[in-house]
């Protein structure tokens, strides 16, 4: 016969009983571990040793019961099945012991059920770990799950606070090589690179000059030298406007790009990115990045790089179009205020009274709220409210999306209204009645889907 393994702890003050018992599950083929306990504290000892399959407990003993069993059972938070084994069946002590969590209840005089009963629990007992088991997996993948996410964040939320404390820089001052300088200080913890170039345009529009050089220095190839379109490795960005990765090859004597290019071979530089300076839709320079190490510069560098080219190329184009990019310098230190918000800290509402003292830089704010679509997608739920107090609207309110919110959040783009074009669109009479007079609704959007919406409003 394949002998099962069984432990049980019978709570019971005969010796006899107990041996009956243990006598009736090894006739069923069980190769018993028991121990009879007739006390809270030698239970409580009996199963702080060891881990028991079954508890088989005398309904009422003069110390000790099946009640305070299942008690001493939940204080030590076991998943143990409880059988009552008694001589006599009260109704009462049925239902009161099956509520508070036994099992079964059996006479001594028919105790040969015990053994299909065992059979039974023992059965539910491993379905029962099982489904603990698959919930606890299930939990450590979740855990991992937002241990990735935690980690994705935390790493983004640091980029973001590099990139806006680039803008920041950048806003600073109009000088190039100033900006160069500090810009290549933050870039290096976003985007790690052996060496680091930024180019402008030259006049003549044919040739590229390097101003600045961070890294690895070689011979000919220092701040202040010029190369032709054809030579440099962003040959093709006029005309794609993107930045690209890139592996150079062993050069070749026919190509100028090939040729220019010997000396970063030969120095082991032969991986990289490259991206544009383009300022209004205009080629204005070029940066590149270069590492000895196929690994380092991956298309997530590529991107950042890319978002860093678009605040380098706004100070290049500076003396050309200096009024625009001192309006383009506040909207970035905007940004950079915004960004350490949401870098420093995960409280939305610090995050939205920072962006509402930054717009204030920026134009005549008066209030501003934002709400979140719910589920249902037909109604908006308001989540932030400051500035100039209007009757009704408040936190919290939840109303249905209609009008200037449907346009909003339809065509994914900000709106402004003012004047009688504002003051016709429905249900804006209590604004009015307020003082506020117009009004710029923008979509919030993430992932390219629209999750609510912010309104700024001025008198």
């Amino acid at each position: 016969m394949d002998r099962r393994q069984l432990s049980i702890l019978i709570v019971d003050e005969s010796d006899r009983d107990a041996i009956l018992l243990e006598r009736v599950l090894r006739q069923e083929g069980y190769d018993l571990a028991s121990q009879r306990v007739d006390t809270a504290e030698s239970l409580r000892r009996a199963l702080r040793t060891r881990d028991w399959d079954l508890v088989v407990s005398e309904c009422r003993l003069p110390r000790f019961s099946a009640y305070k069993a299942l008690e001493t059972i939940g204080e030590l938070a076991l998943d143990i099945p409880l059988i009552v084994v008694s001589e006599t069946v009260d109704e009462i002590d049925v239902v009161a012991l099956v509520k508070a969590g036994a099992v079964d209840f059996i006479r001594k005089d028919n105790v040969s059920l015990l053994a299909s009963t065992v059979k039974r629990e023992i059965r539910a007992s491993g379905r029962r770990r099982e489904e603990m088991q698959a919930e606890l997996d299930q939990q450590q993948v979740r855990a991992a799950d937002v241990e990735r996410a935690n980690a994705q964040a935390q790493k983004l939320t640091s980029e973001n606070a590099v990139i806006a404390e680039i803008g920041r820089v950048i806003s600073s001052t109009l000088k190039f090589d100033a900006i160069s300088v500090a810009v290549a200080e933050h870039i290096k913890s976003v985007v790690p690179y052996d060496r680091l170039s930024m180019a402008v345009l030259v006049d003549d529009g044919d040739s590229i000059r390097v101003r600045f050089v961070d890294g690895i220095q070689l011979p000919g190839r220092e701040a202040g030298h010029l190369l032709t379109h054809e030579q440099s490795v962003t040959v093709h960005a006029p005309r794609t406007g993107k930045g690209h990765l890139f592996e150079l090859e062993q050069p070749d004597a026919e190509s100028p790009q090939s040729m220019y290019q010997q000396p970063f071979y030969d120095a082991g530089l032969k991986y990289g990115l490259a991206v544009p300076l383009v300022s209004n839709g205009q080629l204005v320079g070029s940066m590149v990045f270069r590492s000895l190490r196929p690994d380092v510069l991956t298309r997530h560098e590529l991107r950042l790089a890319e978002r860093i080219a678009a605040l380098v190329a706004g100070a290049l184009a500076a003396d050309r179009l200096y009024q625009q990019t001192q309006r383009e310098a506040r909207e970035n230190g905007v940004l950079a205020a915004i960004g350490r918000a949401m870098g420093s800290t995960l409280d939305i509402k610090t995050v939205y009274d920072c962006a509402f003292d930054a717009l204030k830089d920026l134009m005549p704010v008066d209030r501003l709220s934002a709400a979140l679509i719910l589920p249902d997608g037909e109604h908006l739920a308001t989540n932030y409210i400051s500035g100039l107090p209007v009757p009704k609207y408040a936190a919290d309110e939840v109303y249905l999306i209609k009008d200037v919110q449907l346009i909003v959040i339809d065509s994914k783009v900000g709106h402004l209204w003012q004047g009688d074009e504002y003051e016709n669109l429905s249900h804006r009479s209590i604004y009015i009645a307020s003082g506020l007079r117009s009004q710029i609704s923008v979509p919030l959007i993430s992932e390219d889907k629209v999750i609510g919406m912010m309104w700024i409003r001025s008198k």
